[in-house]
């Protein structure tokens, strides 16, 4: 899992997280944040927290929290509205 682009260049990670659940639903690379929707959000995922939903997911688990891969995880981001 580098975070290497086609020309070196590093982008960052996502998780992509379900507001309802607050599950993480996958892990993607972009150059900058996508846009939240009604039904999901997306946060920086940093090198740690992948680790660490890697890990989760090997082990079998694969409804993983975002409070468990983030450390400074805040529920109150999964009711913010949506700028339309």
């Amino acid at each position: 899992m580098s975070g290497r682009g086609l020309q070196g260049i590093r982008l960052p990670f996502y998780f992509v997280i379900d507001r309802e659940s607050g599950n993480v639903i996958r892990l993607i690379r972009r150059e900058s944040v996508p846009d939240d929707t009604p039904t999901i959000i997306h946060l920086l995922a940093p090198c740690s927290g992948r680790r660490r939903h890697a890990s989760l997911y090997a082990s079998g688990r694969d409804l993983i929290h975002a409070s468990h891969v983030l450390d400074d995880f805040d529920s109150a981001c999964l009711r913010r509205r949506v700028a339309r």
